[in-house]
Formats: structure tokens, sequence, C-alpha cells
């Protein structure tokens, strides 16, 4: 499992299957598609807004295409958390 951390910038529903993919904001201009997957992941998140910044657990999830035969990852969340910033004085 590896953790991510970054800024929740959109959230997608796939309504034929119980997913929701989060477009997470990370530094550095990157970023990662996160699927939150099964009903109680999908409670999880709705306690999230865009904006939050969150840390996510992740595991990954190797597929090949049966179309193309191409390889691939889905990053799957296992637990996610909000990050209270932290304010300097």
């Amino acid at each position: 499992m590896v953790t991510i951390i970054g800024t929740i910038k959109k959230t997608e529903n796939e309504p034929s299957f119980l997913k929701r993919t989060v477009h997470l904001e990370m530094q550095n201009d990157q970023s990662a598609f996160v699927e939150f997957r099964g009903p109680i992941m999908l409670t999880v998140l709705d306690q999230f807004k865009i904006g939050d910044q969150v840390e996510i657990d992740i595991s990954f999830n190797g597929h090949i295409s049966r179309r193309s035969g191409q390889e691939y990852n889905n990053l799957v969340a296992e637990k996610i958390k909000k990050l209270e910033l932290q304010t300097s004085i």
C-alpha cells in the first residue's frame, strides 16, 4: 500500500458501477485519478468536498485491456483522511 497526499479537484460518478473517481492534485503539478469502489467507500467519500486536502492510502490494481492488450494500473483507495491545513505565525 502507498500513501499519497493532495487536494481534491474533481469527482466523477460512474452510476453503472458502485465507483467514483477522484481527481487529486499533488505537489509539483502532478495529479492522480483514484477510484473509490463499493458502497462503504462511497459513503466515506461523501464526507469530503472539492478543495479538501487529503491523505489517501491506495493499492494498485493491474489489468490488461481486452481490446488493445495494453497494460495499465488503477489506483484504488483503501483509506482516506482529511488533513488540517497548518498556518504559520
